[in-house]
């Protein structure tokens, strides 16, 4: 739901204090183009000079999700192409400094490039006799930049599936933390994309009987893996489980339309789990994402699966027919559940399992027949492929990969949206607002909205001795955030959260507020809210304006 804008952080090194802004630099633009930046620092010192050099840095990402400088550059390496100015300065007590940066693409680069902006700060030199140990200090800028065409994309999977023991050698930390009956949950995301993408996952846990027993979630720092990346995600049960047979599955979500989808059993034993159980999920390619059919009532069409073993052991591919339903946040399930509107008793896969060698591809056929008396409108389903591999001496476990079903009936389908109020908080520290809203879909077929934030500050002409102002107010922009199309559908019935994080602005005043969502086949959808920012943090939302459904310029308006 929420698109991040990182403020100005504060660093101290070597007695300094220093405030950097931004942390994390975005950019995007088409192979060839150039992008500006800004970096802006100040000295907090009351009484230090810092003097600095800025160079570009080549980055990597160790496995719990963390960049580091690279020795050397790597193929999605952005270093080479930053120019920045000046290269170097001296930051007097009290001073500030702006550094011009630039990005060029190359002409034929595609995906993801990164790399870090350090701010290497000189270590001071003084009268001291015998050895001494220098100290370099940095402060490092990530810059992402993403060079737009078709295909950029990340390939996020678990490529790795683990339950240890706390008991276990090297986990020392965790059994003196959560004692030495906890569990620890591992699943390892590997990105073979061209780009980064976000991830964030769930675990689920049954028992022998197939019963859901806990949900846990799954995450590491900001969720970002770069291309060639793997990260770790781990989660923690402190309390342990009963000795038993257990399933455990993974279900990391990282944007599009399928998640990343991994399952392992396991036991406890009665003197708790001795050695690591899990190993590596299984690879396969399926295409295509999603499988689109227009019908009428009595007919039946089918389309072809194509699917590939990518990995190095023979794979057996098993599929079922469940129904598809989308969360607020834009996740599919991935267990059967009831849904209004399915077409899971209407869709038909045949055969329902193939056994793939190593790099071999194969077909399966799917298809939707409807009841000559069906309604017209859309209706969904999935079809989940599970994946079970030869088990061989390093050890597999199972994969899953989902492929949406969309069968629709008649040509006047049209989605319908609505927001709700908008809502206006401060975050925890205070440094932003929490902006929301929930789309909800009452159309008969998907959609995808997306959403534009617009903050301003409402200001009136400067006094005139003599004369009162007594037209409307100007609103200044002070900030803009465009949050694109999530990578799955809203459905009929379905809802769907949107919104942002808003830098909090340091001028007091009254600001309006405004969330403008556009989605295809409907007209945009307005909502505001007047917010009053005063000078001891607290925030007082005036009452919210009536919503503007399908309307653009309504809501609101002073």
């Amino acid at each position: 739901m929420l698109l991040l804008t990182l403020a100005a952080a504060p660093a101290t090194a070597q007695g300094y204090s220093f405030n950097v802004s931004p942390l994390l630099i975005e950019l995007e633009g088409p192979p060839g183009s150039s992008l500006p930046f800004e970096i802006s620092i100040s000295n907090e010192s009351a009484d230090r000079t810092g003097e600095f050099t800025v160079l570009a840095v080549p980055l990597q990402q160790d496995r719990g999700g963390n960049y580091r400088v690279a020795s050397e550059p790597g193929g999605h390496s952005a270093d080479g192409w930053i120019q920045v100015s000046p290269e170097a300065f001296t930051l007097p007590p009290g001073g500030g400094q702006v550094i011009q940066g630039q990005l060029t693409f190359p002409r034929s680069f595609r995906g993801g490039a990164y790399a870090g902006v350090v701010l290497r700060l000189k270590p001071e030199e003084g009268p001291r006799e015998g050895p001494q140990q220098v100290f370099r200090n940095e402060l490092v800028v990530i810059v992402e930049a993403v060079a737009v065409t078709p295909g950029v994309r990340p390939d996020l999977y678990i490529s790795k599936l683990a339950v240890l023991s706390a008991g276990q050698p090297g986990l020392e930390q965790v059994a003196r933390q959560f004692g030495p009956e906890a569990l620890l949950f591992s699943a390892e995301l590997t990105n073979e994309g061209n780009v980064h993408g976000f991830a964030r996952g769930q675990l689920s846990l049954w028992d022998a009987s197939g019963r859901k027993i806990r949900e846990i979630p799954l995450g590491a720092g900001r969720g970002a893996v770069l291309p060639g990346a793997t990260v770790q995600l781990t989660s923690v049960l402190p309390t342990g489980l009963p000795p038993g047979e257990y399933t455990l599955q993974a279900v990391v979500y990282y944007g599009g339309p399928r998640p990343a989808i991994t399952r392992q059993s396991f036991t406890v034993g009665e003197q708790l789990l001795q050695a690591a159980q899990g190993g590596r999920g299984a690879r396969i390619a399926v295409e295509p994402e999603t499988v689109s059919f227009e019908l009428v009532p009595g007919a039946a069409r089918f389309a072809a699966l194509r699917i590939r073993n990518l990995d190095r052991v023979p794979v057996t591919v098993t599929g079922r027919v469940i129904s598809l339903v989308y969360d607020a946040a834009g996740n599919p399930n991935v267990e059967d559940v009831p849904a209004d509107g399915s077409a899971a008793g209407w869709t038909l896969l045949r055969p329902e399992s193939v056994t793939l060698a190593p790099g071999q591809t194969r077909s399966l056929q799917v298809g939707v027949r409807t009841p000559r008396g069906a309604g017209l409108g859309a209706r969904y389903a999935q079809v989940l492929l599970t994946a079970t591999p030869e088990i061989g001496k390093e050890g597999f476990v199972e994969t899953q990969v989902n492929v949406p079903i969309y069968a629709l009936l008649g040509e006047e389908l049209a989605p319908a949206g609505e927001l709700s109020a908008l809502a206006v908080e401060a975050s925890e520290d205070g440094r932003f607002l929490v902006v929301s809203t929930e789309f909800s879909n009452h159309g008969t077929v998907h959609t995808t909205p997306s959403a534009q934030v617009l903050m301003e500050l409402k200001t009136l002409p400067e006094p005139v001795e003599g004369a009162e102002y007594v037209g409307d107010p100007i609103w200044v922009e002070t900030a803009k955030i465009e949050v694109p199309p999530a990578g799955t559908p809203v459905l009929p019935g379905g809802t769907r959260n949107l919104g942002a994080l808003l830098s909090r602005p340091e001028t007091p005043g009254e600001y309006r507020i405004r969330v403008t969502v556009r989605y295809p086949g409907g007209t945009p959808l307005v909502q505001e809210r007047l917010v009053t920012l005063s000078n001891d943090g607290v925030d007082a939302a005036a009452t919210p304006p009536a919503s503007s459904p399908d309307s653009p310029g309504e809501a609101g308006q002073p």
